[in-house]
């Protein structure tokens, strides 16, 4: 198994813990940022925590902080060096590397999807927000400051809302969370708990 491969398995082992940890006390909760917050910052640290080195601590060395800095070592870049030419990629690897790549390119796809949408739609200004207008068939989302609004909602009675709802979206960001998911479901796509978090 390659070092990444296996560097990855102790981060899907840290969100299997934060998530675990999510749905026995925050899930019920009714603070969304809060929520929001604990789930961003776990994914995050799930990726950095593995790339923490702990060794031993000796008594007889170098006491207090001094001996706390020199413990934490980041081998990160270690764990990411590509095995040599010679040796052969392991199932387990070539399988992890193809569904990635199948991953990123899907994620690709959407994006260029999203750009064509832009491309082919009639857009206006909306102080700093992009308004455009979507065929019927597709429903309203937004992506960071792009408002899609489906012309089948555009004619509801509850347009306004819609608009108002995606409006919160784009304000809030949560575009830039949606990213951070599908870039951590490309790295951890065995995981079934990033599909949870």
């Amino acid at each position: 198994m390659t070092p990444f491969i296996y560097y990855q398995l102790k981060a899907g082992i840290c969100i299997m813990l934060f998530t675990g940890l999510y749905y026995a006390l925050f899930r019920k909760e009714t603070f969304h940022k809060l929520n929001r917050i604990y789930l961003v910052f776990t994914l995050i640290l799930s990726q950095l925590l593995p790339a923490i080195e702990l060794p031993a601590i000796n008594p007889a060395a170098e006491s207090g902080l001094t001996q706390f800095v020199n413990a934490v070592t980041i081998y990160a870049s270690k764990n990411m060096i590509v095995e040599q030419s010679g040796q052969r990629l392991s199932a387990v690897a070539l399988v992890y590397g193809i569904t990635a790549i199948l991953l990123v390119m899907y994620l690709l796809y959407q994006i260029i999807n999203v750009l064509v949408l832009i491309r082919q739609s009639g857009t206006f200004r909306l102080d700093k927000y992009r308004i455009i207008s979507l065929p019927g068939r597709f429903h309203s989302f937004s992506f960071f400051n792009l408002i899609f609004i489906s012309s089948s909602d555009s004619h509801s009675d509850d347009s306004k809302q819609i608009l108002q709802h995606e409006l919160a979206h784009a304000g809030q960001w949560h575009s830039l969370d949606i990213m951070l998911i599908q870039i951590t479901k490309i790295l951890q796509w065995f995981n079934p708990f990033i599909y949870l978090a």
